[in-house]
C-alpha cells in the first residue's frame, strides 16, 4: 500500500488573508496530515476556507470540517481543519495561500453570482396645480451589462370622473363659461356652479435604465431612468343641478413620459425624477422600496 505524503512549505509559502473583516487573529499549523486554521470571528457569518497555488486564482476548499460554512457564530479560537490527502495521495505545492473568505448573511446574498438585480418601489409624485398621487415601479438590471427595464402606474385613485360625464356636453377652452345641454332638443344653458370639483390622474409608463455598480456589493448602484406610456389628467366641477362637466383648462391627455435617477444601498432604493402628460402637466415624482 503507498504511503501518502503532504508536504507544505510552512515557513516561507504559506500564507493567510482574511476578507470583509469579519475574521481576524489568524493562525495556521500543520498536524499531522491536516491543515489546521484558527480564527476569531466579529459577527454570524457565512464562511469559506479559499486556497491559491503558486499565484493562481482562489478557489473554494472543499475538503474541510469545522466552523466553516452557513451562519457560523461569532467567537474566538474557531477553527476549520483542512483535510489535503481526502481525495487525492499527493499534495505537493508551493507558494499556497489561504483566505478566510468570512461574510456576514447579507453580504453573501449580495455578492452571490446573479446576473438579475429585481425592485419594487411604491411612488409618490406632486404637481402644482396640486395634485398628488401615488402608485408602483417594478423593474429589473441586469448588472452584467448595466441596462433594464421597468413598468410603473399611478393614479391618485379618484375614477368617479375618468370619463366625460354623459350629460355634459364637450367643454371649449372656454372652461367655466361653457355650455352644456340640459335635455335634448333644447337650447343650451349656461351653467352655475357649487364650487365643488374633483379630479382624476392616471399615468403609466414602461421604460429603460442604465445603472452602474459603485462597489463589490451588487446592490450599490447608481443611474437613469426614462420612461414612455399615455396618461389622463381630468379636473370636472359640480352644476348647481348635480351634473359634472369638465374643467378643459386643467384637464390632459395624450403623451406622457418621465426621466430621473435611480440608486440603491444595500439593497435600499430610490428614485426622482419629473413626470409630463403632453408637454402640459408637470409632477415631481419619487420613489422607494428594495432591490433583490
Amino acid at each position: 500500500m503507498k504511503h501518502k505524503f503532504v508536504y507544505l512549505l510552512l515557513l516561507l509559502c504559506l500564507t493567510l488573508s482574511a476578507w470583509a473583516e469579519n475574521a481576524s487573529n489568524i493562525r495556521i499549523q500543520q498536524t499531522g496530515r491536516d491543515i489546521v486554521i484558527t480564527y476569531d470571528l466579529k459577527k454570524t457569518s457565512n464562511v469559506r476556507l479559499l486556497m491559491s497555488i503558486d499565484g493562481g486564482d482562489y478557489h473554494e476548499v472543499k475538503a474541510v470540517d469545522g466552523a466553516v460554512g452557513n451562519h457560523v457564530s461569532k467567537g474566538q479560537g474557531l477553527q476549520i481543519t483542512y483535510h489535503p490527502l481526502q481525495n487525492q495521495e499527493r499534495f505537493i505545492a508551493k507558494n499556497v495561500r489561504f483566505k478566510v473568505e468570512a461574510m456576514s448573511p447579507y453580504e453573501a446574498y449580495a455578492n452571490r453570482d446573479r446576473p438579475i438585480q429585481t425592485y419594487i418601489l411604491g411612488q409618490y409624485a406632486y404637481g402644482f396645480t396640486p395634485q398628488r398621487s401615488c402608485g408602483f415601479v417594478f423593474g429589473q438590471n441586469y448588472y452584467s451589462v448595466g441596462w433594464g427595464w421597468f413598468i410603473d402606474m399611478r393614479s391618485n385613485w379618484n375614477f368617479n370622473h375618468f370619463s366625460p360625464p354623459k350629460d355634459a356636453s364637450t367643454m371649449a377652452s372656454g372652461g367655466i363659461y361653457s355650455w352644456y345641454e340640459n335635455e335634448e332638443g333644447k337650447d343650451p344653458v349656461y351653467p352655475f356652479y357649487t364650487g365643488k370639483t374633483e379630479s382624476t390622474l392616471f399615468t403609466m409608463h414602461a421604460g429603460f435604465s442604465w445603472v452602474f455598480r459603485l462597489s463589490a456589493n451588487r446592490f450599490n448602484t447608481l443611474g437613469f431612468y426614462f420612461g414612455l406610456g399615455g396618461g389622463v389628467r381630468r379636473m370636472v366641477m359640480e352644476t348647481t343641478d348635480g351634473q359634472w362637466v369638465e374643467y378643459s383648462p386643467t384637464s390632459y391627455k395624450g403623451f406622457s413620459g418621465n426621466i430621473g435617477l435611480i440608486g440603491s444601498i444595500y439593497g435600499l432604493t430610490l428614485r426622482a425624477g419629473v413626470n409630463t402628460i403632453a408637454f402640459k402637466y408637470g409632477e415631481i415624482e419619487a420613489a422607494i422600496g428594495w432591490m433583490f
